[in-house]
């Protein structure tokens, strides 16, 4: 008679943010999708991006019906952040960025916050936000057409000067050490960092996503080793190709969650 074992729960990586994190996903060689290759079979890899403009300040406003959609889970998760492109930038009608650097720094808490009171045991990474590039955004992308070929509302939109942009760059470091989460500031990692940035100096450029993805890779390494790809058992730990199907005998009462199996 087959005594059928415990299935282990395959993992997700959930990569969170402005309109960076949605650019990047509709990119063929996005990080996102180079996620999605290292981690085939081992974990799933979930993108949500908000469009252009979407400021922490708007998505704290939707942030518990938002954080509520991955909830309830039998997986384990690792939260990647990415705030602050939009914050840098300025509101047409007020001259004023989106989000203020106290308020950008308090959403960001909250945001954190929201995700451990549904996810107490949540890994998070904080990917620090680089610099606007103004002069290549007010060269190439004010009031003109985008990268992928459509108009995008950006008319009169202004980016913040390089000292304040590194503003919103250290808040989001103070942020990640004043909550014990990992950041990632790429910054310290890049001998340029405006050649991470694409035509419109905000999105990252084909360099941007190959270094982003290899320093988070080495982050994951050294900080979170339990997240490596080699680490991760997968779901299929006792599939044999080469052994015939069990057949278990089911009834109405069985209870499959009792095949589910969550590691501490």
């Amino acid at each position: 008679m087959y005594t059928p074992s415990r299935l282990h729960t395959r993992e997700r990586i959930i990569l969170l943010g402005d309109s960076l994190i949605l650019r990047a996903s509709e990119d063929n060689e996005g990080f996102p999708r180079k996620f999605q290759k290292a981690y085939e079979g081992k974990a799933d890899i979930i993108t949500r991006g908000y469009p252009f403009g979407f400021s922490t300040s708007w998505f704290v406003y939707y942030l518990e019906a938002i954080i509520k959609q991955f909830f309830p889970q039998k997986q384990k998760t690792l939260w990647i952040l990415a705030w602050g492109l939009c914050d840098m930038l300025c509101d047409p009608k007020t001259s004023e960025p989106y989000s203020s650097l106290e308020d950008y720094g308090q959403n960001y808490d909250r945001i954190i916050k929201m995700i451990r009171r549904y996810d107490p045991g949540a890994e998070i990474i904080i990917l620090v936000p680089l610099p606007l590039d103004r002069e290549r955004w007010n060269k190439n992308v004010n009031g003109k057409i985008s990268e992928i070929g459509e108009t995008i509302p950006c008319k009169g939109f202004e980016a913040l000067p390089y000292e304040r942009c590194m503003g919103y760059s250290k808040k989001a470091v103070t942020v990640a050490f004043r909550n014990n989460v990992v950041a990632l500031d790429m910054m310290l990692h890049s001998d340029n960092w405006r050649t991470l940035l694409g035509s419109d100096g905000a999105h990252f450029s084909s360099k941007g996503h190959s270094e982003i993805f290899d320093n988070l890779t080495n982050l994951i390494t050294l900080s979170l080793p339990k997240w490596r790809p080699t680490q991760l058992l997968g779901d299929n730990i006792e599939f044999d190709p080469f052994s015939v199907p069990p057949i278990r005998n089911c009834t109405k009462e069985d209870n499959y969650d009792e095949f589910l199996e969550l590691r501490d």
